[in-house]
């Protein structure tokens, strides 16, 4: 179920001033993970193994599941987030890998 991020620094979308970001890191599929991966590497970031400590990775993985989950939006729309708004962003995503991490341990 899509959650929302209300921005305190709107972003403009194909004209439109938005306000709220969707976003749904559950419905997430693995090619989509590996699509935004491909698409940070090819725009020049790197790749560190420790997933939970990249900046770049959050932000790509959280425009990800925004394009996702807002129809007619591409991943390079939440790139244009504002200072305060791109860090929360990245916080969701870091803590969604957290759980997930913290949900394999306790298997």
């Amino acid at each position: 179920m899509p959650k929302i991020l209300k921005l305190k620094n709107p972003i403009m979308i194909d004209g439109t001033e938005v306000k709220e970001i969707k976003y749904d890191f559950e419905n997430l599929t693995a090619k989509d993970m590996i699509e935004a991966e491909k698409m940070m590497l090819g725009n020049g970031q790197i790749s560190m193994t420790l997933e939970e400590m990249n900046y770049s990775w959050h932000m790509y993985l959280f425009a990800s599941t925004a394009a996702k989950e807002n129809t007619g939006s591409s991943i390079n729309d939440y790139f244009r987030m504002k200072g305060i708004d791109a860090v929360k962003a990245r916080a969701l995503a870091r803590n969604f890998l957290i759980a997930a991490e913290d949900f394999e341990e306790s298997l």
